[in-house]
């Protein structure tokens, strides 16, 4: 299909959406999706980061909140998209078979546990090092919190929280809404969205419900082509379907009492990995354009997530008891060819036509119980107390088969396992959680308020794990358990403005939890040379958790007639005990971590609204992060010695030094039509790709600064929004992640860019 028909089927896609919009009768123009710079003022902004309903410029904490309104008006899809419009947060992906990770103000993950929790209201979703990629949909709002939040939001939340918040089920009549979007992505596929969401009552003032559902499907950039020939095998293979729904129920048996149950659920199918190679071998003589991929076997990966929640409130004079109770269940499996890597493992050629492929499972499954009381008096003094409860448990079992290895090379045949197997592993990690914590905050003259607040954890794991294979020396296993108590508590002191708005100081401890390491074969000379010269004989069977300080100093006000709001932060974080991964070299091919890292970060973030005149909206944020080693990273050993893959003073990896946005937006009538125009401009500066490896590999470069621009343009006809849209106007290409061939550094390299310019049209009706 050429160019110009694919342009006039997106457009056509559109007419027709809002042609069967249509058939459900007309809707009231006051009644349709209004742009969130209609005012001449700026809306106030809710939020919950401490477990009650405030005001933005009354929390004393750097938060960002983006509306379900102002995520359709910029075209963020996810929390990716999101990120380059929030300072100080980042998001990275690691490898092709990784999950994304976030990163807040330069503090980031490695394979045990995330630095920074995602939430789904009450209920965290972050087990091990990732969260799972959730698509932006049914929601009021994502909330951002910077900076450690270990009293209120417990462990992996040492450098902030992401907090997706659920909308309320509608109890006083019907409402709802639908829409329907499609894009063309240059040099790719075509995009399409189908979404609808209604709520209302069931039993007048008793029983509500809210229903909602989404069907989406990301268009692919990146060929697949023979290795051979270079003829194209599959077109735009990095495709994605990704649907689900929210189901929620309201019940209000007596005055004083709610009960909200809900049931999320979604899944992302994922036809190949969003990689594409620059060369693949020096035997390869086919030339890879930009966006394309060889690979013998087609990669996949599918992911679902299923959580139930029932929260019960109820008020008990002038307090409130809250208790949340969640099952969480997700399971992330995928594959990719493993050709290469055994080629280079085992020194032959690609032309020996080697098939071996690699299927691993990420599964995770966890009961959740918070109970928390909470002071509802008017009062000075304002407290929390509560308790919390997670039992989980993580598999992670991986298989790399081949059909053809024995046969290339004969010898080998003995040491393949039955059915082609040469690694299989089956690690599980099971942890219980129980946690103790409280804040309160008393106010001074009705305009100094002082919080202190504290979490006393205790955590409990126990690691299995066993493994065979040729690539694992033969059969296998580890057992392991560990535990701490850490304390994180949290002090804040603040000045309320009259206009409002105020200044905070915050002093903040966070922590990660620790975990347990895999054995290694110190009977073999180049492991235990390369222990011996970390001053080792073993690896430690467990490693601690790492923790930080946080200092923070931040103010927020607005103007008297709400067209100006500003709120801004400086901070220092000292972060010690950093869980690190020690590669032993020189033959030993096996690696361990331990608490051996030490850094700091400091920076500023500001963010500002403004309403210049009536109709228009100014949404300006800046960050800059200086995040760096206080002490030399040893990321290695071989028997000569230690490996000093960066020396103190560098960098740390994945922080952009600056990030900047600019949106605005018009609103005006055309004849008697509500109608918008807006722009944004997203600015991520360079970054420092990989930390752990020397200043003359090529894997250290750093990755450019890069600038995405969207344009969007809207308009009501017949009660309903018809937008147009282009995302990544000049379309950027930049790097964001790559890897290199592990056996021959510079030889090939899998890279990941952003999505490719696309245009679309979306049609929204809502009553």
């Amino acid at each position: 299909m050429d160019k110009k028909r694919r342009i006039r089927r997106i457009l056509g896609t559109g007419l027709v959406a809002a042609w069967v919009l249509d058939l459900a009768g007309p809707v009231p123009r006051a009644a349709a999706q209004t742009a969130p710079g209609s005012e001449s003022d700026l809306q106030e902004i809710v939020v919950t980061a401490r477990k009650r309903a405030e005001s933005i410029l009354d929390v004393p904490v750097s938060i960002s909140a983006t509306t379900a309104g102002q995520l359709e008006q910029k075209g963020l899809k996810n929390l990716e998209d999101l990120a380059r419009t929030v300072p100080g947060l980042v998001v990275q992906q690691g490898s092709e078979q990784s999950s994304k990770t976030f990163v807040v103000r330069g503090i980031g993950a490695v394979e045990n546990a995330a630095t920074v929790a995602v939430y789904i209201d009450d209920t965290p979703v972050t087990f091990g090092p990732d969260s799972p990629d959730l698509n932006v949909f049914d929601i009021a709002r994502v909330e951002v919190l910077r900076g450690p939040q270990g009293t209120l939001f417990g462990a992996s939340s040492m450098g902030g929280a992401v907090r997706y918040v659920t909308p309320d089920v509608a109890m006083d009549g019907f409402e709802g809404s639908g829409k329907v979007e499609a894009g063309l992505i240059r040099r790719g596929g075509e995009t399409y969205e189908v979404q609808a969401v209604t709520s209302g009552p069931v039993v007048a003032e008793r029983l509500g419900v809210r229903a909602s559902a989404f069907y989406r499907r990301d268009g692919g950039y990146i060929d697949r082509v023979d290795e051979a020939t270079g003829a194209v095998v599959d077109a735009d293979t990095n495709s994605m379907d990704s649907y689900g729904g929210r189901l929620a129920f309201r019940l209000l048996p007596a005055d004083g009492i709610e009960a909200d149950l809900s049931l999320l659920y979604q899944e992302q199918e994922q036809n190949d990995y969003s990689r594409y190679f620059a060369g693949r071998g020096v035997a390869n003589p086919v030339p890879l354009k930009q966006f394309q991929k060889v690979a013998r076997i087609p990669a996949y990966r599918n992911e679902r997530f299923l959580l139930p929640n029932l929260t019960v409130t109820a008020g008990l004079g002038g307090a409130e008891l809250t208790s949340s109770t969640s099952y969480v269940d997700r399971d992330a499996e995928f594959g990719n060819d493993f050709s290469y890597f055994i080629e280079r493992a085992l020194g032959l050629p690609e032309t020996a036509g080697l098939i071996a492929a690699n299927a691993q499972t990420n599964s995770f499954k966890a009961v959740i119980q918070e109970l928390r009381l909470a002071s509802t008096g008017e009062g000075p003094l304002r407290w929390l107390v509560g308790g919390y409860f997670q039992d989980s448990e993580r598999r992670a079992p991986q298989l790399v088969t081949t059909p053809n290895l024995a046969t290339i090379v004969p010898p080998l045949q003995d040491a393949i396992l039955p059915g082609g197997v040469l690694f299989v592993r089956s690690p599980k990690t099971e942890t219980r959680q129980l946690a103790a914590f409280g804040e309160a905050t008393y106010t001074l003259a009705e305009a100094v308020e002082l919080t202190a607040g504290l979490r006393a954890t205790d955590v409990d794991f126990e690691f299995t794990r066993s493994a065979d294979g040729l690539f694992n020396g033969g059969p296998s296993g580890d057992r392991a358990k560990g535990g701490e108590k850490p304390v994180t508590p949290k002090f804040s002191a603040s000045y309320a403005f009259e206009t409002g708005g105020m200044v905070y100081a915050t002093a903040a401890k966070g922590f990660r939890e620790g975990g347990s390491n895999v054995s290694v074969p110190t009977n073999t000379p180049a492991c235990a040379a390369a222990l011996a010269a970390l001053g080792r004989t073993d690896v430690p069977g467990t490693f601690k958790s790492d923790t930080l300080w946080s200092y923070e100093v931040g103010a927020k006000t607005q103007t008297r007639d709400r067209r100006l709001r500003v709120q801004g932060a400086v901070y220092q974080i000292d972060w010690s005990g950093i869980q690190q991964v020690i590669n032993l070299a020189g033959g030993c091919g096996n690696s361990y971590t331990d608490n051996v890292g030490k850094a700091r970060s400091r920076g500023f973030e500001l963010e500002a609204s403004w309403v210049p005149v009536d109709h228009v909206t100014v949404d300006i944020t800046a960050g800059y992060t200086d995040a760096e080693l206080e002490k030399d990273l040893i990321s290695g050993a071989t028997a000569t010695g230690p490996i000093v893959a960066a020396p103190k003073g560098t960098t740390l990896a994945n922080v952009p030094d600056w990030t900047f946005s600019i949106g605005g937006q018009y609103d005006f009538t055309l004849g008697d039509r509500a109608s918008y125009v807006r722009a944004d401009l997203q600015h991520v500066g360079r970054i420092k790709r990989h930390l752990n490896t020397p200043s003359d590999d090529p894997r250290s470069l750093d990755q450019d600064s890069y600038r995405v621009v969207s344009l969007r343009a809207g308009t009501e006809v017949g009660g309903y929004e018809v937008a147009v849209f282009v995302n990544n106007l000049l379309d950027e290409d930049v790097i964001i992640n790559e890897a290199y061939g592990e056996f021959a550094p510079g030889d090939w390299s899998a890279r990941t860019s952003i999505r490719p310019r696309m245009v679309g049209v979306s049609v929204a009706a809502s009553f």
